[in-house]
């Protein structure tokens, strides 16, 4: 009993702030900048009149988005420069790739890969896939399940560390990238 008097806690002052702030930004109880993005941005209403800020026809963009999209290469160092409509998680921070290999025999792995998906999942049916940000900017809520899939997959190996520093190095560039592109 004193554990969930706890949690509420901790939860009910952050769902407080979050309505005060959605009531105070948008005159209602609700977050609605989504879907008043899309009626303003050329990419939304105009582009797709039938479809809304959600719809199944988003997915494969934001799939391929989160997946496969590479940086865009130049001929200078640091010889990348984030692509402005997103890339793949992998090529932002590759030490997510560690999440891959926490013990699949266990319940909390599927958990966690389940909690993810289902947190990813409505993000990939958004019709804007984050412009101009590093990386995919609807998987951000995912980091905290792949943080611990990676704790559960972290074997302290020369492997594991590299691809933590280059996960560091890797932002430091994007981010650097990102304020001083042209």
């Amino acid at each position: 009993m004193l554990n969930r008097l706890k949690l509420c806690a901790g939860i009910v002052p952050a769902i407080a702030v979050y309505l005060w702030y959605a009531h105070e930004r948008f005159g209602g109880w609700i977050d609605t900048a989504l879907s008043r993005w899309y009626l303003v941005d050329p990419a939304g209403l105009r582009a797709h009149p039938a479809l809304g800020p959600f719809s199944l026809h988003y997915f494969s963009v934001n799939f391929w988005t989160v997946m496969f999209a590479p940086p865009q290469w130049i001929p200078r160092f640091p010889f990348f420069t984030p692509h402005l409509y997103g890339q793949a998680i992998w090529t932002v921070s590759p030490a997510f790739i560690l999440a891959l290999m926490a013990p699949w025999n266990l319940k909390e792995t599927w958990l966690y890969w389940l909690a993810f998906a289902l947190v990813l999942g409505p993000a990939m049916l958004v019709y804007n896939n984050g412009q101009e940000q590093f990386g995919f900017r609807y998987a951000i809520m995912t980091y905290p399940f792949l943080l611990l899939l990676m704790a559960r997959g972290w074997a302290n190996s020369q492997l594991d560390r590299s691809l933590v520093v280059a996960s560091i190095i890797l932002t430091t560039l994007g981010i650097q990238g990102l304020r001083y592109q042209s």
